[in-house]
């Protein structure tokens, strides 16, 4: 049996999916170290950042986001694959939207999108980059542009990404009444 903190760990580490942690998990993510995340402190920051953004708090989510988007710079230093690297940034531009740096954080975002598209990355990690850029978007406030990103994704095979998932994600709730949004998450 595998115990909850390897768990709410694995669930961490796929930053999209805190949203399923409950309060005590949420709060046991908070007392996670970069050892519980595989080692890495960019990933850690992030997963904590977005914990803390989740629960309402803003300035601890920034703080973790500073971490998180230095951890990734550092990052980038040191990765060769370009896949990787492209996703690397996407993660860092993830961080920087978390930190209010909107535009910043949306010009890296596009950047990581086409290198990985220029890098013929797989689908999942083109796919898992443009479902950043649109959580990115979001955060801008940038609803619109948000649905710009969705919607190929949604028609892209190997795409990880569903109507279902769209429907339940908290994250997507300030697209919720708007048509585009409902006919994209309804099938219609």
């Amino acid at each position: 049996m595998t115990d909850s903190t390897t768990v709410v760990a694995y669930v961490a580490l796929r930053e999209y999916l805190l949203w399923l942690l409950d309060d005590a998990q949420q709060r046991r993510v908070l007392t996670l170290t970069p050892a519980d995340l595989d080692g890495s402190r960019a990933d850690w920051a992030l997963a904590l950042a977005e914990t803390y953004w989740r629960r309402g708090d803003r300035r601890s989510a920034r703080v973790y986001a500073d971490t998180a988007s230095v951890e990734y710079g550092a990052e980038l230093q040191h990765v060769l694959n370009k896949g990787l690297r492209a996703q690397t940034s996407g993660l860092q531009a993830l961080a920087l939207a978390y930190l209010g740096r909107t535009q910043e954080a949306i010009d890296k975002g596009d950047e990581a999108l086409n290198a990985a598209k220029l890098a013929a990355a797989p689908t999942w990690q083109q796919s898992y980059i443009q479902f950043l850029l649109a959580r990115i978007h979001l955060l801008a406030e940038q609803p619109e542009k948000a649905l710009d990103q969705l919607e190929p994704l949604l028609r892209t095979s190997g795409s990880r990404i569903s109507p279902g998932l769209l429907r339940i994600d908290p994250t997507f709730a300030p697209l919720r009444g708007n048509p585009r949004f409902e006919r994209l998450v309804n099938g219609s």
